[in-house]
């Protein structure tokens, strides 16, 4: 092995060593989800189980729904994988359990629609 020399900077956690003891300095490091898209679409399917718990709850009580619940997002990435949950490199990842929200769509049971993050 090859002696590199003095250590100054780890990982982003900066060394220094004097006389009285090491002193260590870290900066607060960036955290970066894969995508928004991903973030918005896990949502959406938290949602849709509520729903389908809300649904099933109203229903038990004899409160039948005459047409399906909306669901609204503002991610265009995130509606577009409800439609069409093909796998490709940026979609991999997503657990298949969450592709139940296509599903609820095909369905009946639930709209998607777009809404700006303006309104």
């Amino acid at each position: 092995m090859k002696d590199l020399g003095p250590l100054h900077y780890f990982l982003g956690i900066q060394v220094t060593k004097t006389p009285s003891g090491l002193f260590i300095s870290q900066s607060k490091q960036p955290t970066v989800l894969r995508s928004s898209a991903e973030a918005e679409y896990r949502v959406m399917a938290t949602t849709t189980t509520e729903l389908t718990w809300i649904s099933f709850l109203l229903r038990d009580i004899g409160i039948f729904q005459p047409r399906p619940a909306t669901l609204f997002c503002d991610n265009v990435s995130a509606l577009h994988m409800t439609v069409n949950p093909v796998f490709h490199a940026r979609s991999k990842h997503i657990e298949i359990d969450y592709h139940f929200v296509k599903e609820k769509d095909d369905l009946g049971f639930i709209t998607t629609k777009f809404v700006p993050s303006s309104q």
